[in-house]
């Protein structure tokens, strides 16, 4: 938590907006990130769905405040000290010079809430990236080693400058957030107008260009070709058989209710995972879309899975079970949807998460504040279709959104239940250790709500031809070995397949 930029910029007395709105152009979103990548070194895309209506934060060199590999409950305690004395310059009044030469006396709380017609989403915060492993305080010790390739397990970044694109209601909005005192005000003002022309001129050399002019539109675009037979060969198919054998003779011997068992492939891969990020925005925007490009780390995908959320004193999760396949054939796409809701099994594993995630909630939730709302619902994407509710409570006074995520993680649909001894059972039998996977996501601004999205449907880029993909499912004492391996196995081609159709 000591790092300089940390120490430096925390001296300062006052965090401040420039803010300047444009009227939406289509984008092309692999030119975009083209065009970031060309100027600076970091970059976040971050797409959150809500109600069909899609807004996406893209965080230009965000500034690393800390990169690590385990969250204590130490490290915690400093994290929550920093985002409070965050908070609290947010709030701090100062008259400044706004970019259109105006003058005001506000603070960067009340500037960024009075936006007329048009409100941003996003009004200055963090990025939190974690890893399935960054709290990792309930391993056994034979299964401490977690991180041989020391990637980091979790990064904590602040978010001075963002494009916030509205596509349904067709706005973008440029906003920076700058720690200054009074004595260096106006020279940060005026690096950061500079900063502001070059992250206009970058977006108006994304716009996307006429579909016949540009090769990725023509119908003649040449398509991925891995070759999926040669991915899951039967040793891949054989090895994950034995996991699922191995987890089933775990929950028996050792009470579990079930363990979430996944497969880790890897392929070669040569494209940017800039076009797989915008292939995903247009054709399998679930609830999160991502592309996270931060210190040579580099992974995209589409989440329909909420790990958690915190709108003032309401925090939610929606967990997800189950999965049944969806069809073009309305008749028998409504009878996978009867199947998943009348399956004594799926039912079983999905109130199991249920009970849990009520638990977890109310570690941190007042009393008599948790409920389950609704009954079971069906949460249909592009190719699969899941069971989903949502939980609810209000959190105690002094809890933060860092606190709700510490005690949320990993998200029980992702580990198995109980959380701990699952967890424990993974590490046992899974060769690859989970990195990404099961992880989460998200922002969380200065008001004190967050969004985080789980990290599962993901493609993690390992060098400049490689990548790779990890799928899992629920495995219980019930379960049979082949059907939950033939779900493994249908889900990650679906996946392969995705690839495939990604123009190139």
């Amino acid at each position: 938590m000591n790092t300089f930029y940390l120490k430096e910029r925390l001296n300062k007395k006052y965090i401040f907006p420039i803010e300047e709105k444009i009227n939406y152009f289509p984008l092309d979103f692999i030119t975009l990130y083209k065009n970031i990548k060309s100027h600076f070194n970091n970059t976040i895309f971050f797409s959150i769905r809500q109600q069909n209506q899609i807004t996406t934060i893209v965080a230009v060199e965000p500034k690393i405040i800390t990169l690590g590999n385990r969250i204590t409950q130490h490290s915690l305690i400093q994290i929550n000290k920093l985002f409070n004395n965050l908070k609290n310059k947010w709030n701090n009044k100062i008259s400044i010079e706004l970019i259109d030469g105006k003058t005001t006396n506000s603070s960067y709380k009340e500037l960024l809430e009075k936006k007329g017609n048009y409100q941003t989403t996003f009004t200055g915060g963090l990025f939190f990236y974690a890893g399935f492993n960054t709290f990792n305080n309930y391993l056994t010790e034979q299964n401490k080693t977690i991180n041989p390739k020391k990637v980091p397990t979790y990064a904590l970044l602040f978010v001075d400058s963002a494009y916030e694109i509205a596509l349904s209601k067709k706005k973008i909005s440029i906003i920076h957030a700058i720690f200054s005192s009074k004595e260096s005000l106006s020279h940060e003002i005026n690096q950061t107008k500079k900063k502001t022309d070059i992250l206009k001129k970058i977006l108006y050399q994304s716009q996307k260009t006429d579909k016949s002019k540009n090769s990725i539109y023509q119908d003649n675009y040449i398509r991925n070709n891995i070759n999926i037979n040669s991915v899951l060969n039967e040793d891949i198919k054989n090895s994950l058989r034995k996991k699922i054998i191995d987890a089933k003779n775990s929950i028996t011997q050792k009470y579990l209710k079930q363990v979430n068992i996944s497969l880790n492939v890897k392929f070669k891969y040569t494209k940017e995972l800039s076009n797989v990020y915008q292939f995903l925005l247009e054709k399998y925007c679930a609830s999160y879309v991502f592309l996270y490009d931060i210190n040579n780390m580099t992974f995209t995908g589409s989440s329909p899975e909420m790990l958690v959320k915190k709108e003032g004193k309401t925090c939610t999760i929606e967990p997800l079970s189950g999965s049944f396949p969806v069809s073009t054939n309305q008749e028998l796409d409504k009878t996978y949807e009867s199947q998943l809701l009348t399956s004594t099994k799926e039912k079983q594993e999905h109130n199991e998460i249920i009970n849990e995630v009520k638990k977890d909630l109310k570690k941190v939730c007042k009393i008599n504040t948790v409920i389950i709302h609704d009954k079971r619902e069906i949460l249909k994407l592009p190719y699969v279709q899941h069971l989903s509710t949502r939980i609810s409570g209000e959190i105690k006074q002094d809890y933060s959104c860092f606190d709700l995520i510490r005690n949320c993680f990993p998200p029980i649909a992702i580990t198995g239940v109980p959380r701990n001894q699952a967890i424990n059972i993974i590490e046992e039998i899974e060769e690859n250790k989970r990195i990404t996977y099961g992880g989460g996501l998200g922002l969380i601004d200065f008001k004190g709500n967050c969004n985080i999205g789980v990290l599962i449907r993901t493609y993690h880029k390992h060098n400049k031809n490689q990548i790779s993909l990890q799928v899992g499912s629920k495995i219980s004492s019930g379960s049979n070995v082949e059907d939950e391996k033939e779900e493994i196995i249908t889900k990650t081609k679906n996946l392969l397949k995705l690839l495939n159709e990604v123009k190139m």
